[in-house]
């Protein structure tokens, strides 16, 4: 069974020819007009062979015969136009056609009678005189609930057939009873005209009122196809019920999902037939079985309790291993909105996420385990070698030559390095496991800096470069951990050593920005693209543009530096161009900043 949304079958009936009021206004009189038609055709042409019969004694046969033959003919020239319009209608292109034929028939009647008014009424006597106004009188009185529809009919009929036998009344009078009929004459063309006019605005009023209640029915026409288009354009399975819980609409959607529904599809179908005829509908989500297996909860009560209270959303895995995701809601007249959401690929994608993490989870894991036990298989050894090394470069145990002793130095230096590089990886380790675990205390940033420049100022000679250290006075202190403070000046000196040329100038800050405390190392070295600077902040990231540089790294120093300071809640930023230097900052947050107030003379510079 199709669905009972057919958009193709609503649309088009809103297309059509756009039309003024007034136009749509003319053409329903004329309409009217020729509807009438007949009946006044048949009406004078009635009354054309009463007056034939009645002025037959008075006028001469000829005279009689040949009016009569002429009105006949006008009468057959008003059919043929009324069975064009039975045959065309009236079209909007030719509207002023009709309109201009409407108004020559009564205007060719009316000269018609004027003319023999104006030739036979002086030779009439008082009988035939009131027997020619009599019959006219009707003729008007009949033909005005119709040339009324079209008022410049009536207007044309009267200002010549009524007005002129009013006029020549007068004009013939010879006593009081012409004078008589002349004012009843001119009290009835008055009437005449009014209740024309008058039933020409009740019609116009008719047409107003017929219209708002057409627009009006065209705009809910054209409001509830635009909603069953909505709605069968929906990518889901919608139905809605009544407030009786009566099925009212659905969409092609709910046909094809649900193909057990198919002869329950049908306009008044309860809520309850369909939910026992379907355990996608019937179903209020799913419960686990042993062995990990899913079914559907099914029961009745629950799901017309749920349906009469909705209350959002849920989720149903059907026997087939579909997954729908079901939602109800109450409409504003009482009735129900029920959509279903066939989430089967999104769930299974959830399944493959899930075990994509478990699966990330147990190698982070498994790494971690590797890692700690590669701390000690790795430290054990190389401490061995650090402590053998000192003592052969210390000539503990007699006199070496002394490329032995510089051996011995070189072992001690790449044994130290190594160790440093293992240290740095546990310590990416334990901070991406969340096992890392600061110790803070309150430390002065300045002699922070005085001692990572100690520590390194053997290497700052060595590659000829000039270092100043510059420390804001008071300066407050910082609560953070002391060994992860010297670690990451320690990395950023380092760094700045490393790739800056002989002779170049490396600048040491301590310093208040705001709210923060900052701890700045800048260089004149060879600088880092802004499209590199990523790259740096990922762990083994390095530069592929590193002809300049006097030593290698592992890339881990930024990395680790980045990740100590957002465990304080602070952050690291970067700012470097090509060939001009770059500036690292360790912006540490109010949190981190001990009060003046609490300072110790331990931590004061």
């Amino acid at each position: 069974m199709a669905s009972f949304i057919h958009i193709a079958d609503t649309a088009h009936a809103f297309e059509g020819e756009r039309k003024t009021t007034e136009q749509r206004l003319d053409e329903w009189r004329l309409q009217t007009y020729y509807r009438g038609l007949p009946l006044v055709l048949l009406g004078l042409f009635a009354g054309s062979l009463l007056a034939v019969y009645a002025l037959l004694g008075s006028f001469d046969t000829t005279l009689i015969v040949g009016w009569l033959c002429l009105h006949t003919a006008m009468l057959g020239y008003r059919a043929q136009h009324y069975f064009m319009y039975r045959q065309n209608g009236i079209e909007n292109h030719t509207l002023a056609w009709w309109q201009r034929h409407a108004l020559m028939g009564p205007i060719a009647g009316g000269v018609v009678w004027a003319v023999a008014v104006i030739v036979f009424m002086p030779t009439l006597e008082l009988p035939g005189r009131m027997l020619l106004v009599f019959i006219i009188g009707g003729f008007s009185a009949a033909a005005v609930g119709i040339t009324s529809a079209y008022l410049p009919s009536l207007y044309a009929w009267t200002l010549t057939a009524q007005l002129t036998v009013t006029l020549m009344t007068f004009a013939t009078a010879s006593g009081p009873t012409e004078f008589s009929m002349g004012v009843m004459l001119t009290f009835f063309t008055v009437a005449l005209l009014f209740f024309g006019n008058s039933n020409s605005r009740s019609m116009q009023k008719s047409f107003v009122d017929a219209t708002r209640q057409a627009a009006l029915q065209s705009e809910v026409s054209m409001l509830e196809a635009r909603t069953r288009s909505a709605i069968e354009h929906i990518p889901s399975a919608v139905a809605l019920f009544d407030g009786e819980d009566r099925l009212v609409v659905w969409n092609h959607h709910a046909v094809l999902l649900f193909p057990e529904l198919r002869s329950k599809w049908q306009i008044g179908t309860p809520f309850i037939e369909i939910i026992k005829s379907s355990p996608a509908w019937l179903s209020l989500g799913h419960m686990e079985e042993n062995g990990g297996t899913t079914k559907p909860v099914l029961d009745v009560d629950q799901r017309l309790a749920q349906h009469n209270k909705p209350q959002g959303t849920w989720e149903v895995a059907l026997h087939d291993g579909r997954w729908l995701q079901v939602q109800e809601a109450r409409m504003p007249d009482g009735g129900y909105i029920t959509s279903f959401i066939d989430i089967t690929n999104l769930k299974r994608e959830e399944i493959v996420l899930r075990e994509a993490k478990n699966e990330a989870e147990r190698a982070n894991q498994a790494k971690s385990q590797f890692l700690a036990l590669m701390s000690h298989e790795l430290r054990t050894p190389l401490n061995a070698i650090l402590g053998f090394a000192e003592g052969i470069k210390s000539q503990q145990f007699g006199d070496l030559k002394e490329e032995y002793v510089e051996y011995a130095t070189v072992i001690k230096e790449s044994g130290n390095h190594l160790l440093a590089v293992i240290n740095d990886i546990l310590d990416l380790s334990k901070i991406e496991a969340g096992q890392m675990t600061l110790m803070p205390e309150k430390i002065d940033p300045g002699r922070s800096l005085q001692s990572a420049l100690r520590i390194l100022q053997e290497k700052v000679r060595n590659a000829e470069l000039e270092v100043l250290v510059e420390i804001e006075d008071d300066l407050p202190a910082l609560m953070a951990d002391a060994r992860a403070v010297h670690q990451m000046l320690l990395n950023l000196l380092a760094n700045a050593i490393k790739f800056t040329a002989p002779g170049g100038k490396i600048t040491m800050e301590a310093k208040r920005q705001g709210d923060d405390l900052l701890l700045v190392v800048t260089d004149t070295g060879i600088g880092i693209a802004p499209k590199d600077i990523e790259a740096v902040l990922r762990p083994f990231g390095q530069v592929e543009d590193t002809l300049r540089r006097t030593e290698q790294g592992t890339g881990l120093g930024v990395p680790l530096t980045k990740s100590l300071m957002e465990l304080h809640g602070g952050k690291l930023e970067i700012f470097s161009k090509l060939e001009h230097g770059t500036r690292m900052c360790l912006v540490f947050p109010p949190d981190c900043i001990v009060p003046a107030s609490e300072r110790t003379p331990e931590t004061a510079s």
